[in-house]
């Protein structure tokens, strides 16, 4: 195999059971639970959900913008946006 095969998602359990779901049934068809990683989200349910798991686990950073024209969520918004961008540099070099 070229590398690991990533799953991404995350933030509720309705995210995260597919994911494990899908993990299952790589390892049910002999994929190792080393060659499996999940990518999530540092806020998310992640952490607690997947602790027992053997797989390796990546948490980016992130978070939702508010809709607000407030200095306090501008102020807010302006974090969101550089954490969301090192969050995408981090997922790219994951992936390359």
């Amino acid at each position: 195999m070229a590398g690991p095969i990533l799953i991404t998602g995350g933030g509720t359990g309705g995210h995260i059971f597919p994911m494990t779901a899908i993990a299952d049934a790589l390892i049910e068809r002999g994929l190792s639970p080393s060659d499996i990683v999940f990518v999530g989200s540092r806020r998310g349910q992640e952490r607690q959900l997947l602790a027992a798991r053997s797989e390796r686990v990546i948490l980016l950073p992130g978070r939702g913008l508010l809709r607000s024209l407030s200095p306090r969520a501008l102020g807010r918004n302006l974090l969101s946006v550089i954490k969301l961008a090192a969050a995408l540099t981090r997922a790219l070099w994951i992936v390359v």
